[in-house]
């Protein structure tokens, strides 16, 4: 290897090292058997209803941000992966349509505030919709009565809590990891997804478990931006397993 080579070499794995220990904290010398635990509890809570892979419903959806609140009515089919289509109503009246085709999704107003338009991703941020960083994915999640948890490769306990209650979630390559939060009888009752640095970008409360039509799920979902906003997502209606045409993911005509 000539010398200015070599340099260059060396200057480019400097900074993909700096890079690289950037994207995620360092991971704390931690007990690998309880690591081991840490991520079975983990992976059981991210595998819970899985098994429920179309649902419809209704509910509502709650956005508060300082002294506004905004409260619609929601209408909803789903199907996994990546499908859903929910109407918004407010005052009784149809408000918004959203409709995710598990390739791209579209957004139709009922009140003439905006012309249809469709982003073509299969997993946008609604950021711009509930002003909430949450992903179509993670909607269609809570329609489904599943929790939101994304892939992960490792897991550990907080080493800062010792009732072994927080769970931090680590995936490779990634600037984001999530925290888990079980309770004595290690069922998931929160969801925080932190930036590098370990700053709270959101974080996510599964309030109400219920039974309906046969199905444990969480019936009220409260979501906290690190600005303070919040949304609130309830299920008051659900049924699971019901046969949705494919239709339903598809913008018509008429809406």
């Amino acid at each position: 290897m000539n010398k200015p080579f070599s340099y260059l070499f060396y200057i480019f794995l400097f900074f993909v090292i700096l890079f690289l220990s950037g994207c995620s904290q360092l991971k704390p010398a931690t007990d690998p058997v309880m690591d081991k635990k840490a991520f079975a509890l983990a992976n059981k809570a991210k595998m819970v209803n899985k098994t429920v892979l179309t649902s419809k419903g209704t509910g509502w959806i709650t956005v508060k941000e300082g002294k506004q609140t905004r409260k619609f009515r929601v209408a909803w089919a789903a199907a996994a992966p990546g499908r859903i289509r929910m109407t918004l109503l407010l005052f009784g009246h149809p408000f918004e349509t959203i409709i995710a085709s598990g390739r791209d999704v579209t957004f139709v107003s009922h009140t003439g505030k905006h012309a249809p338009h469709t982003i073509r991703s299969k997993d946008p941020s609604l950021s711009n919709f509930i002003q909430i960083p949450v992903r179509i994915s993670d909607i269609i999640a809570f329609f489904l009565g599943q929790l939101p948890i994304k892939h992960f490769d490792a897991a550990y306990f907080s080493p800062e809590d010792q009732t072994f209650s927080t769970i931090r979630l680590k995936q490779n390559w990634s600037v984001h990891s999530q925290v888990l939060t079980i309770n004595n009888q290690n069922h998931a009752t929160a969801l925080t997804v932190q930036d590098n640095n370990g700053k709270s970008l959101y974080s996510m409360a599964f309030k109400d478990f219920k039974t309906l039509d046969t199905t444990r799920i969480p019936t009220r979902t409260f979501i906290l931006e690190q600005n303070n906003r919040l949304a609130v997502i309830q299920i008051d209606t659900f049924k699971a397993n019901v046969q949705v045409k494919e239709s339903v993911f598809r913008l018509t005509e008429g809406g």
